[in-house]
């Protein structure tokens, strides 16, 4: 993941979440702090129908960039 810096580090705290196939409800994978500049995670191996990226804390408007 990666943040448009250019005004400020906003993103203060996230989730990543998964939905399988067999799990309709989404399950959090990871929770995490500043994303910054670039922020590489990782978690087991799963087939996931959904990842979703949710922003639970941030100082003011802030934009992704796209993944390299």
């Amino acid at each position: 993941m990666r943040e448009n810096l250019t005004a400020g580090e906003n993103i203060q705290a996230f989730r990543v979440s998964v939905r399988s196939g067999l799990i309709q409800r989404p399950v959090c994978v990871h929770m995490g702090a500043a994303i910054g500049h670039k922020r590489i995670i990782t978690f087991p191996a799963i087939r996931a129908a959904e990842v979703r990226i949710e922003v639970t804390e941030a100082r003011g408007t802030f934009h992704f960039l796209s993944p390299q």
